[in-house]
């Protein structure tokens, strides 16, 4: 068994990876779609540095199919699922 550990500070010259503070889901807001009509989702990280940047996140949906880079496509019936 091998068990390694690695440790950081400032005055080693490598800082530390920024830890994700924040999870936004963009559009925020309920969305209603036509029947095979499709909306573009993205994940947000804010992190403890003061940055954002988007970040892959597995997607899952219901009423509809969506891709692996967030596009949702709603199906051929019209309603809500929930």
């Amino acid at each position: 068994m091998l068990v390694a550990a690695c440790t950081a500070t400032a005055s080693d010259g490598l800082d530390p990876a920024p830890a994700i503070t924040a999870l936004t889901v963009l559009p925020a807001a309920p969305a209603v779609l036509p029947t095979w009509d499709s909306l573009d989702f993205v994940a947000v990280a804010s992190y403890d540095n003061g940055t954002e940047d988007t970040i892959p996140v597995a997607w899952n949906a219901t009423g509809g199919t969506i891709t692996a880079g967030g596009r949702y496509r709603a199906g051929g019936v019209a309603g809500c699922t929930g």
